[in-house]
C-alpha cells in the first residue's frame, strides 16, 4: 500500500510551486477550469508511476491511445496500460459551442476505459474508410460522445465474448482512423 504524507509539487502544467500535507486529514482539490486541478493529480500521478501521456482530439486520438499502449506492451516497457478517455460538458462546451455541427445529436457526457496487457500485442493504426460496425454499434448504445466511443465499442467487443480481432474507428476534424485490435 502507498500512502501519501507530503508532495511538492513545482513547475507542472502551471503550478509554480505548491506544497501538499496530506497527514492533517481529509484533502480535496477544488477550483473553476483551469486553475490547477487536474495539475496535482497530473503531477502526484507522474510521482507514483512515472511518465505518462495526455492526448487531445476526440476518437482519433483515442486511436491513437491504444496504438501506443500496445506498442508499450509489444516492446515489454510495461506490464499493463490503461487507456482513459473522459469527457465533461464544462471541459467540452466551448468546442461543443463552436462546432457542434461536427457531432450528429447532443453530446452524452461520458468516461471510459480499457485495460491492455501484453496479449492485446503490437496492432497497426491505419487510415479507415468508413465507421466501423463497432463504431455504429458504441454510438447506438452509448450515444454522441467526442473521444470514449472506441473505448464503448472494444468494451461492448470484450462482453460479446472471445471473437479474435475487431476493428475499432474513429474521426476528429475530419482525421478518420482505425486499429485492429484483439478483443479478449
Amino acid at each position: 500500500m502507498i500512502k501519501l504524507e507530503t508532495a511538492h509539487i513545482e513547475e507542472v502544467r502551471g503550478i509554480r510551486k505548491l506544497d501538499i500535507d496530506f497527514q492533517k486529514g481529509t484533502f480535496a482539490i477544488s477550483g473553476p477550469n483551469g486553475s490547477g486541478k487536474s495539475g496535482v493529480i497530473d503531477a502526484i500521478e507522474f510521482g507514483l508511476t512515472g511518465a505518462y501521456t495526455i492526448l487531445i482530439g476526440g476518437a482519433a486520438a483515442t486511436l491513437d491511445a491504444l496504438r501506443q499502449a500496445t506498442r508499450l506492451l509489444a516492446g515489454g516497457r510495461c506490464r499493463r496500460a490503461l487507456v482513459l478517455a473522459v469527457e465533461t460538458f464544462a471541459e467540452c462546451e466551448a468546442l461543443w459551442t463552436r462546432a457542434r455541427w461536427l457531432a450528429g445529436r447532443p453530446l452524452v457526457e461520458s468516461a471510459a476505459c480499457a485495460l491492455l496487457v501484453p496479449a492485446d500485442a503490437d496492432t497497426p493504426l491505419s487510415p479507415a474508410p468508413g465507421r466501423s460496425a463497432l463504431e455504429t454499434l458504441a454510438r447506438a448504445r452509448a450515444g454522441e460522445t467526442l473521444a470514449c466511443a472506441p473505448l464503448v465499442g472494444l468494451a461492448l467487443a470484450r462482453a460479446a465474448g472471445p471473437a479474435g480481432a475487431v476493428t475499432l474507428s474513429g474521426e476528429w476534424r475530419g482525421r478518420r482512423a482505425a486499429l485492429a485490435i484483439q478483443a479478449h
